[in-house]
């Protein structure tokens, strides 16, 4: 069923908690699509969307009633709630603002997508085991944090190039048991929280789990002045749990060819992507792994396993066992040229 029709909603009382309000506009069935704008009314702080089964589609831009801005009904921020066990998709932009930010939850067990590039002076939160979607090539900036409160939620990347940035959350206490990330594609995607990499505690990024990769957790790395959210992955090459010299052979055997590499890898770990692979092989986190990120490995590991963008640097006269780790990486190195010249 499609809807042409412009709409408007107006707040609700209450906090995006379980059970979740009321909504304002409930697909119980079967797929709904709205086409015309959708105007946020006075009234309460939340403004719940709710799909049971099926898809409930807005393709409307999301304004705030500018009768009300110009009456000063509205004050304070306002709740997009997304809530249920179907899936929706909101393919309009929101206008808020910093002193009406917008806030977005995503609550229950389905998958909720947005289709558009939005800037939010809100908060993003997430709840339960459904999953926040982008799709296609959007960029999503949250001027607000990023809280994990209850289940497993999920982030989903989809196809294209699409940036989910927020700002420092180290504050936030984390109540969620974890926060899955899919379809995220190294150097396409981002996932940023912050300015630095001190945008999310230790903590946080125990709790966050990228798809195929083996260890969970990640890590997160200043790049581009952003806190660069990533896998914790980097320096283990062969994806067996443990950074160690074979990590180096690893890196030499994936540089010969990286395809044929990638399929090694999605041999122990199925679904392992191409992208995957070349994130595990860009151990200096250059954007294109080469011949220096064997020596990021072996500067990584001789620094006790600290792996560095750029590929670091030794920080103190290595210690006997160190030596023995370069020299062992230098003569696999060597050997690795001969071979090359041999074929």
């Amino acid at each position: 069923m499609t809807i042409t029709n412009p709409i408007a909603i107006s707040g609700r009382q209450g906090v995006n908690v379980t059970p979740v309000l009321v909504p304002s506009i409930e697909n119980v069935s079967g797929n709904t699509t709205f086409t015309g704008a959708v105007t946020m009314n006075s009234g309460g702080a939340e403004y719940p969307l709710q799909s049971d089964a099926g898809t409930l589609t807005i393709q409307g831009n999301i304004n705030i009633n500018s009768g009300d801005l110009v009456t000063g009904n509205f004050t304070g921020r306002r709740g997009f709630d997304l809530q249920g066990a179907g899936n929706g998709a909101l393919n309009g932009v929101f206008t808020d603002s910093a002193t009406l930010p917008i806030f977005i939850t995503k609550s229950g067990s389905g998958t909720w997508t947005l289709g558009a590039t939005s800037s939010l002076n809100g908060d993003l939160t997430l709840n339960d085991t459904g999953t926040l979607a982008v799709s296609g090539a959007h960029n999503e900036t949250f001027a607000g944090v990023l809280n994990v409160n209850s289940g497993t939620p999920h982030l989903d990347f989809g196809a294209g190039a699409s940036t989910i940035r927020l700002a420092n959350s180290s504050a936030q206490a984390w109540a969620g048991t974890s926060l899955g990330v899919s379809n995220w594609t190294y150097g396409t995607d981002h996932f940023q929280v912050g300015t630095d990499n001190t945008g999310l505690t230790g903590g946080q990024l125990s709790q966050i789990n990228f798809d195929h990769f083996v260890e969970t957790g990640a890590t997160i790395r200043t790049i581009g002045g952003f806190g660069e959210v990533l896998p914790n992955a980097v320096g283990d090459v062969n994806q067996d749990g443990v950074r160690d010299i074979a990590d180096v052979s690893a890196e030499m055997t994936g540089l010969r060819n990286i395809q044929a590499y990638q399929a090694v890898l999605a041999g122990a770990h199925p679904g392992f992507t191409l992208s995957d692979t070349n994130f595990v092989l860009d151990v200096n986190l250059s954007g294109s792994p080469n011949n220096l990120d064997v020596q990021a490995e072996l500067v990584g590991l001789a620094n006790g396993g600290v792996f560095a963008p750029g590929g670091g640097s030794l920080t103190a006269v290595p210690e006997p066992a160190s030596c023995l780790l370069l020299a062992l990486g230098g003569a696999l190195l060597l050997a690795a040229r001969k071979r090359t010249k041999l074929l």
